[in-house]
């Protein structure tokens, strides 16, 4: 890779370090306090990072191009961090 798009690419990564670690140390407090969010609503929050993540395609394309997915026919495959698993349908 040539070197001045490791420093731009490495700049990039930093300031996104920067930036999500700063707010993520204020989000909880201000979503619980001042919004006053349940713990479920603010684990949702948090976990909307986690919304199709490269690892998490990339693990999922995986295995299914894998030998372990040969039986598997007709399926959908839900990547999202576990996210849904924080939405309650209400009856």
């Amino acid at each position: 890779m040539v070197s001045y798009l490791k420093t731009r690419l490495g700049a990039m990564m930093f300031l996104q370090y920067v930036i999500w670690g700063s707010w993520y140390v204020t989000l909880n407090t201000y979503l619980t306090s001042t919004l006053k969010f349940s713990g479920t609503e603010a684990g949702a929050v948090f976990g909307t990072t986690a919304l199709a993540s490269a690892d998490g395609v990339a693990n999922a394309v995986l295995f299914l191009a894998s030998d372990e997915s040969s039986f598997i026919t007709a399926s959908t495959f839900l990547v999202d961090g576990g996210i849904s698993g924080a939405y309650v349908t209400p009856l």
